[in-house]
């Protein structure tokens, strides 16, 4: 571990819970082993984000569209974040057919480095793939990364880890 880690300082700022940790420390301790890498994990992402998809129209009901589909995904995105809980602090960019979600690093609940501790020399995140499934399962839209995997920013002292997505067409019930 980095010696700047320290675990009790992460679970009181980020507000983190046992299952935070856990599943941080969990993806993190099975990359620094060698068995985990970023596309291994976008493989075994895709369907995890359509069992929670599954999850919240169980638990909340259908999907209900409202408005464009910006509204859909913002919704969508509340969803996310209100359930699953993986970060606090995140804004949302609509471009041209596109979706560039920026969220706060410091605010992340999932992170392998700085939750789970682990060194690793670039980004494990699950999100970019585990959220574009679970829109695209929910709200049935196809969404396609744009940004391979997460690039880091800083935007007025603040580091956030961005990343993309191209939206597509709408995927038919099934």
């Amino acid at each position: 571990m980095a010696p700047e880690f320290n675990l009790r300082e992460e679970i009181k700022k980020r507000d983190l819970n046992i299952f935070h940790v856990f599943i941080a420390s969990l993806l993190g301790q099975l990359a620094e082993r060698g068995t985990l890498n970023i596309g291994f994990l976008n493989m075994i992402l895709r369907p995890i984000g359509e069992k929670i998809a599954e999850y919240l129209t169980v638990v909340i009901g259908p999907f209900s569209k409202m408005g464009d589909i910006k509204e859909n995904i913002k919704k969508s995105i509340e969803e996310i974040v209100s359930y699953l809980d993986p970060f606090k602090e995140y804004s949302l960019g609509f471009v041209q057919n596109g979706l560039i979600i920026q969220i706060n690093a410091d605010t992340c609940k999932f992170c392998p480095k700085r939750v789970g501790g682990a060194e690793l020399p670039r980004s494990l995140c699950p999100f970019p793939v585990l959220i574009g499934e679970i829109i695209s399962n929910r709200i049935k839209l196809k969404l396609e990364p744009i940004i391979p995997g997460v690039r880091r920013r800083k935007i007025n002292e603040k580091t956030y880890c961005v990343f993309g997505y191209r939206i597509g067409e709408i995927k038919e019930e099934s």
